[in-house]
């Protein structure tokens, strides 16, 4: 009998979109993707769930820093989704706005695919096709050589920019979109 309690209980937990909601304060920005926040007097660190600003390209990592800058101070809810290496992994909003649309639209963090989201993959090719933020030096330019070859005539970039051309109302009323998706 208390073996299948438990087997019940791990499923019922396993089957939970998130293991806790919670309002927190934000104390400091860790890095592009992370923020040491307050919660009942104590303080953690939360990573934005699926998303990863790259450490290796300082420009995009202080361009999200300050653009999360702005938190500083205010209360965020967080959707905590795990804990990996002591380090709260979870979705956060500020005022129902999701910052991982944010940063990912604004070309500021890569959508790494985790936790699945259409929504951010859509973002990222958006960005990636109108070279936004890390995705400016991307070599998409018609005329520009190559070793390869230019990329602007493969198959793949010419795909996303009709994919791009096709969805863009549909990712910009996306990316308006709040919290309940």
């Amino acid at each position: 009998m208390n073996r299948m309690l438990l087997v019940l209980f791990c499923f019922l937990v396993c089957a939970l979109p998130t293991l806790a909601e919670m309002q927190a304060l934000v104390g400091a920005i860790s890095a592009g993707d992370e923020l040491s926040c307050l919660y009942k007097d104590q303080a953690f660190r939360v990573r934005i769930k699926n998303v990863q600003c790259p450490k290796d390209n300082i420009e995009v990592q202080t361009a999200a820093m300050q653009a999360l800058q702005m938190l500083v101070g205010r209360t965020v809810t967080i959707d905590v989704f795990g804990v990996d290496s002591g380090v709260q992994i979870g979705a956060v909003f500020l005022e129902k706005e999701n910052l991982a649309v944010l940063l990912v639209k604004d070309g500021l963090a890569k959508y790494t695919n985790d936790f699945p989201d259409n929504l951010l993959y859509n973002l990222e090719t958006y960005a990636r096709a109108n070279r936004v933020g890390l995705w400016k030096n991307i070599c998409m330019v018609k005329d520009e050589p190559t070793m390869l070859g230019n990329p602007a005539d493969s198959g793949f970039y010419k795909d996303t920019k009709k994919m791009v051309e096709k969805n863009h109302k549909k990712i910009a009323q996306s990316i308006t979109r709040t919290r309940g998706y």
